[in-house]
């Protein structure tokens, strides 16, 4: 999965031979080894441990390698923000799993809406944010305060990429009156969203 410590660690045509010492030959093993070694310890992250050892058979060769586990939810987007017509997320893990992130980050375009800003301007989804007007924005919580920054009408430019690592600018006019700025979260505990009206300046 793009962004884990796996992905740095493990290559296409590895063959996981052991974990933590367990022979795996079938899917079920690796996952029986894995559910086993992942029970909560006094040291891991989150409760599970720090790292896990694996033989691989890569090239022609034997080698052990460790892998920091990471942690995942099940419960999917959890958060979103409405600008310009387009529907701005963190990276889904459905994408992660096709391999590739951008190297400094960016936000996630997962749908647009008919006639609005994005799509009059070819803000499309499967495409990330890494820029706006040349600065960064790695994740959403620094996107949603650059673009509360933006009057009615104005101009911004953005970069954007593709699920290929192919790069395009273009510029787009803010419309905060037909198209305004909101987020959704989802309080995981109650299983409730909530929908906020940002700060749209006229």
């Amino acid at each position: 999965v793009a962004g884990s410590h796996a992905a740095t660690v493990l290559k296409e045509a590895d063959i996981i031979l052991e974990i933590n010492g367990t022979l795996v030959t079938t899917f079920a093993d690796t996952f029986t080894a894995l559910e086993k070694d992942m029970l909560p310890s006094q040291e891991g992250l989150d409760g599970g441990p720090e790292s896990i050892t694996m033989t691989i058979f890569r090239e022609g060769e034997l080698s052990r390698v460790r892998i920091h586990p990471g942690v995942e939810t099940s419960l999917g987007t959890l958060h979103l923000v409405h600008w310009a017509g387009a529907l701005i997320q963190p990276t889904p893990r459905a994408v992660k799993e096709l391999g590739f992130l951008p190297a400094g980050g960016g936000v996630y375009v997962s749908r647009w809406q008919y006639g609005s800003p994005a799509h009059r301007y070819g803000i499309y989804a499967l495409h990330w944010i890494t820029h706006i007007n040349n600065s960064s924005t790695p994740d959403l919580a620094s996107f949603k305060l650059m673009v509360q920054d933006f009057v009615h009408g104005s101009f911004v430019r953005l970069s954007l990429m593709d699920l290929h690592g192919k790069t395009k600018v273009m510029s787009l006019k803010v419309d905060h009156i037909y198209w305004p700025t909101w987020e959704l979260a989802l309080d995981a505990s109650t299983g409730e969203w909530t929908r906020t009206m940002l700060q749209n300046k006229l």
